[in-house]
């Protein structure tokens, strides 16, 4: 959730193809998932979904490679191959 929600605040922030009303909105979902993640805990973990998602690790490792706010220790368990 961390990780999304950075990823929705470096969209608002950098990219120029979005409207002001738009980077509001991705503001506004960034900060959900933060106040989300923040009541879900530190030890929440996703349920293991049904199919392979590599397209999700090959996303989380793009934000972390391109990313100086996220941290992580709140990614890894993505990584993690299956």
């Amino acid at each position: 959730m961390l990780a999304l929600s950075g990823l929705f605040r470096q969209w608002a922030i950098n990219e120029n193809k979005f409207k002001p009303e738009q980077r509001t909105e991705l503001i506004a979902f960034s900060a959900d998932l933060e106040e989300l993640a923040q009541w879900a805990g530190e030890g929440w973990r996703a349920s293991d979904p049904s199919l392979d998602a590599p397209f999700l690790r090959f996303l989380a490792r793009w934000v972390l490679d391109r990313s100086c706010v996220i941290k992580l220790e709140h990614t890894k368990h993505w990584l993690v191959s299956r």
